[in-house]
């Protein structure tokens, strides 16, 4: 394996990881990572192979990708505890690829570790449970959630708010093409009669008023009969 004498079979790499008694030793670690594995046919890995393999530190990103594409069943020994101990540029190929569960501790996970993923499989499921489970999110993640039009967005924005800008924020409103949202554009604005407004009485809504409030945009807000708000100049 040192002098590159072995073929790059997953034969060889079982071979190997068993004879080393279940060990990415340095030897078995140097051997993935200057060897192109790209037309190798990667079937057969074990899973323990498949978990020390995505515990080693030292394994190059390339390599890592290509090993992973070809890993099946990753739900049977990819566990929550072992995901939580590797980089976020490893979590981020694994969740890109498809490897991990779009669930509660997976989008934590993403937020904890500020996992710069794409929008690939940012999918309506991915914003329900982001909005039903009330989960704050990284600036990244959430510019990467609002990105596709979803009916989950406007109440998303309104719980992260903090993490963006007052211009960040009019642009991401101007995006949102409802009635209540141009009316909150308005009120940003101080367009003529904007105190005149009434919007709906939706957690949306009112966190944004709220928000507005707290940087002296309105100087209040008020319930206007049972469903509906208006703000005071």
């Amino acid at each position: 394996m040192q002098k590159n004498k072995i073929h790059k079979t997953t034969e060889n790499l079982l071979a190997y990881f068993d004879l080393s008694g279940e060990v990415f030793d340095e030897n078995l670690v140097e051997f993935i990572n200057k060897n192109d594995w790209e037309s190798v046919q990667l079937q057969g890995l074990s899973n323990e192979f498949y978990q020390k393999f995505v515990a080693t530190e030292n394994i190059l990103e390339p390599q890592f990708t290509i090993f992973m594409k070809a890993s099946t069943n990753t739900a049977s020994w990819l566990s929550d505890a072992l995901i939580n101990n590797i980089r976020p540029e490893k979590i981020k190929i694994l969740f890109e690829l498809g490897c991990l569960p779009i669930k509660v501790t997976t989008i934590q996970l993403l937020v904890d570790k500020d996992v710069q993923v794409g929008s690939t499989r940012i999918d309506k499921y991915f914003k329900q449970l982001v909005a039903d489970k009330n989960i704050p999110l990284s600036k990244a993640l959430l510019l990467n959630v609002l990105q596709a039009p979803d009916k989950h967005n406007k109440l998303i924005l309104s719980r992260n708010l903090s993490l963006l800008t007052r211009d960040e924020i009019y642009e991401q409103l101007h995006q949102l093409h409802d009635d209540d949202s141009d009316k909150l554009l308005k009120v940003m604005e101080h367009a003529r009669g904007f105190t005149s407004l009434k919007l709906n009485k939706t957690d949306s809504n009112n966190n944004l008023l709220t928000w507005m409030k707290k940087k002296s945009v309105i100087k209040d807000l008020e319930v206007v009969g049972q469903s509906k708000l208006r703000v005071k100049k």
